[in-house]
């Protein structure tokens, strides 16, 4: 017969970790290859520095859909382009 406990101690160890997601990375998650590839295509145009916005605010609003088709992401894409400037590669320079 072994004898009982005088105490029972118990340690909880509880870790609050977050992963920093991208936009990028969240976009690349939910949309199908073709389509990942249309909306970089979209942001090609789209001065560098800015480039990482325009991507995060894409995010935004398509986090705001359950679906997401080629529809949706065409409109979106449409929207958020005219918040920013856009490079109009087809002027000429001369």
């Amino acid at each position: 017969m072994q004898p009982e406990p005088k105490f029972v101690c118990c340690i909880l160890v509880s870790f609050d970790v977050e992963v920093a997601v991208t936009p990028l990375n969240q976009l690349r998650l939910r949309l199908p290859d073709h389509e990942f590839d249309r909306l970089m295509q979209a942001a090609s145009p789209i001065a560098p520095p800015e480039r990482d916005a325009f991507l995060r605010d894409i995010a935004v609003e398509l986090g705001q859909h359950e679906v997401i088709g080629p529809g949706l992401l065409h409109r979106i894409i449409s929207e958020v382009q005219q918040r920013y400037d856009i490079a109009d590669r087809r002027r000429s320079t001369g």
